[in-house]
């Protein structure tokens, strides 16, 4: 018995356990390991116990298996159980504060229930950064290592003093550096316990999951993306549970490629940082110490307080060259402060190896430094366009002869935002409206409420407004009364918008430009249409003047009166001359077409009337109409030289429709 208690067999099941073990002098004492733990890297030549029951394919699916098998009661790991009872250990190292992380305490439980001689179970579930350095010396107490265990603990608080005292001096009064620390990326995950209130520690907040009375915060939670945007933080730190630096760089188009992501303050301005999760912050041991001097080093420029070796990346979108040393090769030891790490640690003598040994050296300044100059480089290349853009401005605009009916205001945000009637919901909605109208369904679940929602290209197949206020209404929300609320969707393409599905059934319409300025006058003009789907002819015009083709394939536009007779095919009007409205008494249905602004939704030439007046008129009116946005830049001229442009559009929606 005095022999197990001076020498005991101890299986760690739990990576932190592992590193806590370590720093109280009992690696030696170790003869079975987890299939995580790896530090120091002597363990790796021991028995391995337990191993993940799935297959990790990226972070979506991985969150679904969780979430699967926590429901179902089923645990995540397995435990070689036979091993176990062979290795008679005397100590197991294991936890109880999270079922993710490493195999449960309930299965442990039932394993050693089977054994003749129990051994001592040591559970660890700190909350803080105190708790972890008190779990040092349980460790130590339990596997007789306890006068070692308090003097690393004593080395440990000095570090936390000391790297407090020059989060302060540096923090000189000012406000808390704003900190995100995101712990899984599909979905978003921040962290919490310890991790909150070592930012608070180094002079930053974590405002997504704050700390509590004082101490540790809640578990990891799960956010929203919009979550994340209104956080508006200074720094963004990357550290998926579990993953390496490698691991991380493989899924960060996940966030990289949205725009929400893109306009983030921290992402514009390169503060957004990777850290070797599968080493730090996700393990509550003594390196945490080496990860709060990090944060202070980080967030404050201190490059002395950095430890060397310690395992983090610039996000790639800033920069692909500040990739710290150790970053390629994550699996070693390289976040320890250890003066000897890594592969070579198990050739160093005892006291070279001895993990409280803190080196700092000033490793990352020339990175740092070269982020700076890089910053700066960027600022000055602004300011240099800022200056060339009067001068470019002054220049005469390029006129073209027949400008493009495009109802995108901008490329790149036309590519990146492609459905627009709404106003801008924030990521998370937008992307799941996004990713359903890519995979051909009408509805998506609101990421919030779990209401199914219909898509804006479903409701546009409506071919009419429903009235019922619809989120992604592509008809500018024209028929919802007054009462239900303000109109706030807006027309981002050309469209017929009626009273009823059955309207615009007959058989010939005369269009006509919405009132505003006059049509400059000019010669009739022959023009190509774009097939033969009907046959056109000018308003107001002798017979000899509106007879065109027999095929219909011609258009001939007065720009004197701004109207067009549009006569849909396979109508009972023979092919063949046909003769303006003014000496053919068949019916005509009169369609306004009315044009706007897209950004601001004023009428041409009209600084107050917009497009929601003209709603209320024409709803009143109930007539059907055509609502056509242009850009700025191309209105006045396709208004003024190409009339015949509008008319076109306006008929081809409307035979269409």
């Amino acid at each position: 018995m005095k022999a197990a208690q001076q020498h005991p067999r101890v299986v760690s099941l739990l990576p932190s356990a592992t590193d806590t073990i370590a720093v109280a002098g009992g690696v030696d004492l170790l003869v079975g390991r987890s299939h995580e733990c790896n530090w120091p890297s002597q363990v790796e030549r021991l028995p391995v116990l337990t191993g993940a029951v799935h297959e990790f394919v990226d972070s979506k699916q991985m969150d679904d298996v969780v979430k699967a098998s926590l429901d179902r009661g089923e645990g995540l790991y397995y435990l070689e159980q036979e091993l176990l009872k062979n290795l008679q250990p005397d100590v197991i190292l294991t936890q109880d504060l999270c079922n993710v992380c490493s195999v449960d305490l309930q299965l442990v439980q039932q394993t050693i229930d089977q054994l003749s001689i129990k051994p001592n179970i040591v559970a660890l579930n700190p909350q803080k950064l105190s708790d972890v350095l008190e779990d040092i010396i349980r460790v130590g107490k339990a596997v007789g290592r306890e006068q070692q265990s308090r003097t690393a603990v004593t080395v440990l608080q000095q570090r936390v003093h000391d790297a407090q005292a020059a989060a302060q001096a540096a923090s000189k009064g000012n406000q808390p550096i704003k900190v995100a620390f995101v712990e899984w990326l599909d979905p978003l995950f921040v962290g919490g316990h310890w991790t909150p209130e070592m930012i608070t520690m180094a002079g930053g907040i974590h405002p997504l999951n704050m700390p509590i009375g004082g101490g540790g915060a809640g578990p990891s939670i799960r956010i929203l993306n919009q979550a994340l945007v209104d956080a508006d933080c200074d720094w963004i730190i990357v550290c998926p549970c579990g993953f390496t630096i490698e691991d991380t760089k493989k899924e960060q188009h996940l966030l990289s490629s949205k725009l929400w992501w893109q306009n983030l303050r921290a992402v514009q301005n390169g503060k957004v940082i990777i850290v070797d999760g599968n080493q730090m912050f996700a393990r509550p041991g003594p390196r945490l110490v080496d990860a709060l001097e990090f944060l202070v080093g980080l967030l404050h420029n201190k490059h002395e307080l950095i430890p060397e070796g310690f395992p983090w990346s610039w996000w790639e979108t800033h920069t692909n060259a500040n990739t710290h040393s150790t970053a390629d090769a994550p699996s070693s030891a390289g976040g320890s402060s250890a003066a000897c790490n890594g592969d070579s640690a198990a050739s160093c003598t005892p006291e070279q190896n001895d993990p409280i040994t803190h080196a700092k050296v000033s490793t990352l300044g020339s990175i740092l430094d070269a982020q700076q100059a890089q910053q700066e480089a960027h600022h000055a290349q602004q300011a240099e366009q800022a200056q060339q853009e009067p001068q470019q401005a002054e220049q005469p605009k390029q006129q073209h002869d027949q400008p493009s009916l495009s109802v995108q205001q901008d490329e790149q945000e036309v590519q990146q935002r492609k459905w627009r009637a709404a106003p801008y919901l924030g990521p998370d909605i937008e992307e799941a409206h996004v990713a359903a109208i890519e995979a051909g369904q009408t509805t998506y679940v609101d990421p919030a409420t779990g209401y199914k929602v219909m898509t804006e290209q479903a409701l546009r197949q409506q071919s009419v407004c429903c009235a019922n206020r619809c989120r992604h209404c592509p008809f500018g929300h024209y028929k919802v009364p007054a009462n239900r609320g303000d109109r706030i969707n807006t027309i981002t393409q050309a469209t017929v918008l009626k009273i009823n599905r059955k309207d615009t059934q007959t058989s010939r319409f005369t269009l006509s430009l919405y009132p505003g300025s006059p049509i400059i006058e000019k010669q009739c003009a022959l023009a190509t249409a774009s097939g033969p789907r009907a046959l056109y002819s000018a308003q107001n015009m002798t017979c000899e003047q509106t007879c065109i083709g027999n095929n219909g394939d011609h258009l001939i536009v007065s720009s004197d009166r701004s109207k067009l007779d549009v006569i849909k095919p396979n109508s009972s009007k023979s092919s063949g001359c046909f003769c303006s409205a003014a000496d053919d008494k068949s019916s005509s249905e009169v369609v306004q077409v009315v044009v706007f602004d897209e950004k601001t939704g004023v009428l041409l030439d009209s600084e107050q009337v917009t497009l929601h007046d003209v709603m209320n008129e024409r709803l009143q009116a109930g007539k059907t109409w055509v609502a056509l946005p242009l850009a700025v830049n191309d209105m006045h001229t396709i208004y003024m030289q190409n009339t015949n442009q509008l008319l076109n559009l306006a008929a081809q929606m409307l035979l269409n429709a």
